[in-house]
C-alpha cells in the first residue's frame, strides 16, 4: 500500500487487522474509486465506493468510509458523500442498527431482507470451486450484478474473514457459523432447498407467503440502504455479503 496517510486513516476508523484493511483499500483501488478530502493539507475524510450496474441501471456502491477522529462533527463525512453521490443511485450497508436514521437524514431510504430460522446442521454441502461459483452467480436471480473481478475480490474478502463457500451442487452458499448469509440460486425452489440445510439463512422478502405456509420461523430485518433508486427496482434487491 504506497498510500501510507490512507491506510493509517483507515486503521484508525476500523478495528480490522492490517492484513484485512490491505485487502479492502486493494479492492477500492483496483475496483473501484477511493475519494478524499483533506484540511490544512492532511487527509481528513475518505469515501470508498465501487460500480454496480444491471437492468440499464447504473449506481455506486458506498464502502469503507471514514473521518479521521480530530475532524468528526463538522459535517465533513456529509459534506463529501452528498459530492461523491450527487443526483445518481447508491447503496450501502450500513455498518450498525444505528446509523439507519443518520443515513436515512441524507436521503436513503431503508431496504429489507428476511431472516428465515430453519435449525440445519450444514450437512450436504462441500466446498465450492470459483467456476462454480461464477457459474451460479452468473445463473442467480439476484440484482444488481457486479464484475467477476469485484466477485473474485468479495468472495476471497468474505473467506478472508473466516466465512466458507459451499455448494450443495444447485446453489452456492456464503456460510459463517451456520448462517447462510448469501444463497445464489437460479430460482426459489433452489435457493429454498439449500436454505434449509443451514441453520438460518437471509432470504428476498417475496419469499415470505412461502415460509408462512412451510412453517418456518422468520424476521424481517433491514438489509440495505439505498438513495434515488426508482421504486420498480427496489423490490428486485437482494445484496450481502457481496457487496460488505
Amino acid at each position: 500500500m504506497e498510500d501510507k496517510e490512507l491506510f493509517a486513516l483507515f486503521c484508525e476508523c476500523f478495528p480490522d487487522t492490517q492484513k484485512e484493511a490491505l485487502l479492502i483499500l486493494d479492492f477500492a483501488e483496483r475496483c473501484g474509486r477511493i475519494h478524499k478530502r483533506y484540511i490544512e493539507g492532511e487527509l481528513a475524510c475518505m469515501v470508498c465506493t465501487a460500480p454496480i450496474s444491471d437492468f440499464g441501471l447504473e449506481a455506486e456502491y458506498i464502502f469503507a468510509c471514514g473521518v479521521k477522529p480530530k475532524h468528526r462533527g463538522k459535517g465533513l463525512f456529509k459534506k463529501t458523500l452528498c459530492e461523491v453521490i450527487g443526483e445518481g443511485c447508491a447503496m450501502l450497508i450500513p455498518e450498525r442498527e444505528e446509523l439507519y436514521s443518520m443515513y436515512e437524514r441524507l436521503g436513503f431510504a431503508p431496504i429489507y431482507c428476511i431472516e428465515a430460522f430453519f435449525g440445519g446442521d450444514g450437512s450436504g454441502f462441500r466446498d465450492c470451486g470459483r467456476d462454480e461459483l461464477k457459474k451460479a452467480y452468473e445463473a442467480a436471480a439476484i440484482y444488481p450484478k457486479i464484475s467477476e473481478n469485484m466477485l473474485d475480490y468479495t468472495a476471497n474478502a468474505f473467506l478472508s474473514y473466516g466465512g466458507s463457500i459451499v455448494t450443495d451442487g444447485n446453489a452456492a452458499v456464503f456460510m459463517q457459523d451456520g448462517r447462510a448469509t448469501e444463497i445464489l440460486a437460479s430460482d426459489e425452489q433452489r435457493m429454498l432447498a439449500a436454505a434449509e440445510k443451514c441453520k438460518s439463512a437471509y432470504l428476498p422478502c417475496g419469499l415470505a407467503q412461502t415460509l408462512d405456509e412451510m412453517g418456518t420461523e422468520y424476521k424481517k430485518i433491514k438489509l440495505a440502504a439505498v438513495k434515488n433508486l426508482p421504486d420498480r427496482k427496489a423490490e428486485a434487491i437482494y445484496i450481502n455479503n457481496l457487496f460488505n
